[in-house]
């Protein structure tokens, strides 16, 4: 049983990728943004912005520690994407990348799969 475990995370650590430490610079908070394919996770623009809305009214009140991993690293994905030119091309705030990263590292344990 050991060995099947081992087997199942060797073949998992290429996915795996390490979550910028808190107050990384913008493009290493870019390139982990990239590991995530909020698309592919949630079929739709639609539901992915009812996805990262609930972020935000999360943020808004102030209790980002209660997102599900998933929920926040579509935040990051539309936030990232909103900054560089998207449909909702909107001015950088690097504090929200921050905040996103250090709750995404808290509920990650500071490892995510890429997806």
């Amino acid at each position: 049983m050991q060995l099947a475990a081992i087997d199942t995370i060797t073949e998992d650590f290429p996915s795996i990728v390490e979550v910028p430490a808190t107050r990384a610079s913008i493009d290493t908070i870019d390139e982990c943004s990239h590991t995530y394919d909020a698309y592919g996770v949630h079929g739709s623009l639609e539901q992915i912005s009812i996805v990262a809305g609930r972020v935000w009214e999360a943020r808004a009140v102030g209790s980002l520690a209660d997102c599900e991993l998933d929920d926040l690293r579509t935040a990051l994905f539309v936030t990232q994407r909103g900054w560089h030119g998207g449909d909702m091309a909107i001015e950088p705030d690097v504090g929200v990348e921050w905040e996103l990263g250090e709750a995404i590292n808290e509920a990650s344990a500071g490892l995510v799969r890429s997806r």
